[in-house]
């Protein structure tokens, strides 16, 4: 099981890729709204960032993990 300091990093690391070449580029806390009106992420920010999670999970666990399905990228 992860702690939550793993979590963060891994969600910290993810923003941190998905930000990468972005003219603006917002540092990860546990309170930064990433989706709503106040949020940092576009739609396909917000697909590309869940789509890390999974990824750096999965290497993390050693196990396939789906945050979010596949037919959500359709």
């Amino acid at each position: 099981m992860m702690t939550e300091s793993e979590i963060f990093a891994l969600l910290e690391n993810a923003l941190q890729e998905t930000q990468k070449g972005a003219p603006v580029v917002h540092p990860f806390s546990p309170d930064l709204p990433l989706l709503g009106k106040d949020g940092v992420l576009d739609s396909l920010d917000a697909m590309l960032f869940l789509d890390t999670v999974d990824q750096l999970l999965a290497e993390k666990t050693g196990r396939p993990i789906a945050v979010v399905s596949d037919d959500a990228f359709s």
